[in-house]
């Protein structure tokens, strides 16, 4: 399993982090992933607020799932992708939340993953205050192509160091409300 992880800095409140898993295990699967994250950016860098750099680390883990210790690191080349639209951010703890179904399930219960994007611009806002439904539906675009566009064995989807196994996505879905990640400090 591969983790790319990418940082969102240049707006007030950054850096922000979002961790994406993929079921690859070579240099080459951990490439295809960056450049699939890469695109995920590039097609939503109208939404993210202008000023906002996304910068995928070049060090990629592997990782075993059943123990989530990283078992080598590979290196990919990786850009910086610039958001261009809009200086105005909605609150820093209101996120688009993405959601991940996988069709697992284990102890009766359903395995889903969520993938929160900071710093949408106010463009984001929907007449009521909620996500667009514009937005939502890019969104949405964007994330099928990051969860379909992988070559065999290398999915995006939900790691759980609980049960220590990845699951494949099988759907994504994104919230028409904005999602609160906050912390114990806020």
């Amino acid at each position: 399993m591969l983790r790319i992880r990418s940082v969102v800095t240049g707006v007030p409140g950054s850096p922000a982090y979002i961790n994406m898993f993929f079921g690859g295990s070579t240099q080459a699967d951990a490439q295809e992933a960056a450049d699939r994250v890469t695109e995920f950016f590039t097609d939503i860098k109208l939404i993210m607020s202008g000023g906002c750099i996304v910068t995928l680390d070049q060090d990629v883990p592997i990782i075993d799932p059943a123990s989530g210790n990283t078992t080598a690191v590979v290196s990919v080349d990786a850009g910086a992708i610039a958001m261009s639209v809009g200086s105005t951010i909605v609150p820093r703890v209101a996120q688009i939340l993405i959601q991940l179904a996988t069709g697992a399930y284990v102890g009766s219960r359903a395995v889903h993953g969520r993938l929160n994007i900071p710093f949408a611009n106010a463009e984001a806002l929907g007449t009521r205050g909620e996500v667009s439904p514009t937005v939502q539906g890019q969104m949405e675009a964007a994330a099928e192509v990051l969860r379909v566009g992988g070559s065999a064995g290398n999915n995006w989807g939900v790691f759980s160091p609980k049960n220590g196994v990845f699951y494949d996505a099988t759907d994504v879905s994104v919230w028409r409300e904005w999602a609160i990640l906050a912390s114990r400090r806020d």
